[in-house]
């Protein structure tokens, strides 16, 4: 299991060199703090996609849990510019699987 922040964007003018970082946080959890991934630059005339996976929770140096995840915010921050930056798109991939039912709930169709 594992989640993902995307963002897409690019700086502005053409020629800054802006640097961005995704972050997530839960308040309805009580995390301790904002969890930064790391930092990519934006540069040139085209938008440029990044991600950065979390395979455990930061917070609590565990597996994912569904709980980690109902409540969780994402973002982008600039750092270290004043050129202007453009994020057009910031989204959260998760992956998840669920652990098996457990045998009392199932019937067996022979399959």
């Amino acid at each position: 299991n594992w989640v993902e922040v995307w963002h897409r964007g690019k700086a502005l003018p053409a020629a800054a060199r802006v640097w961005v970082s995704p972050c997530i946080y839960n308040s309805a959890l009580a995390w301790v703090k904002v969890y930064w991934g790391p930092t990519v630059r934006y540069i040139g005339l085209g938008y440029n996609n990044f991600l950065n996976r979390w395979y455990i929770n930061p917070d609590s140096g565990l597996s994912w849990m569904r709980n980690d995840i109902i409540d969780l915010q994402i973002g982008v921050a600039k750092t270290g510019s004043t050129d202007t930056v453009r994020c057009t798109q910031g989204y959260l991939l998760v992956d998840w699987s669920y652990p098996p039912p457990s045998a009392g709930g199932l019937k067996d169709w022979g399959f």
